[in-house]
């Protein structure tokens, strides 16, 4: 795993270790979002719809932010 608290490098190989996370990160964010219509299985259709909404509502801003960070990382990289 990657620590997000603090940069362990400035240096290329640093960097595109964070923006592989940052892929990975993406990825399993929209990855929580999917089961979510497991839901209408077996709940009423009010309280699946809510789990949806639940998913989405903490997932896509997570994904926004990374997709708001990768473009800025690859020119820090391609810079370097």
């Amino acid at each position: 795993m990657f620590s997000k608290r603090q940069m362990h490098g400035r240096d290329s190989t640093s960097l595109s270790l964070f923006l592989l996370e940052s892929r990975r990160a993406e990825f399993v964010h929209w990855l929580m979002i999917v089961p979510s219509f497991l839901f209408f299985l077996w709940n009423p259709l009010w309280a699946a719809w809510l789990n949806v909404l639940y998913a989405v509502l903490f997932n896509v801003p997570l994904i926004i932010i990374q997709r708001y960070n990768r473009p800025r990382l690859e020119r820090i990289i391609s810079s370097q």
